[in-house]
């Protein structure tokens, strides 16, 4: 037997009711697959801007400066971030390393 529905007054309603109802508590495997993809898609895209950054800061600091050292640092970390790019591109493309 199935007792009857109880009646509640608004103030036991307010407190009964939380932030996560049934509804939005049943298992979504998909939803959290893409949240997860477009979460690191983001992540993916920031880092490649912020490296791009970084070049572009190498660049210049290559193109203006005339100290020997700093020439130098700035050939290196250029030759680094340009060798990262051809690393990601031959990822993506699928190639695999020689």
């Amino acid at each position: 037997m199935v007792p009857p529905p109880q009646k509640k007054n608004w103030l036991q309603e307010f407190f009964s009711s939380g932030p996560v109802t049934e509804a939005y508590a049943q298992d979504s495997k998909d939803a959290t697959v893409v949240a997860v993809s477009w979460m690191r898609q983001g992540i993916v895209v920031f880092m490649i801007v912020c490296i791009t950054i970084l070049l572009i800061g190498f660049l210049i600091l290559y193109f203006k400066t005339s100290d020997p050292e700093k020439l130098k640092f700035a050939d290196r970390m250029i030759r680094m971030i340009v060798g990262f790019y051809i690393g990601v591109v031959t990822g993506l493309l699928g190639i695999p390393p020689v």
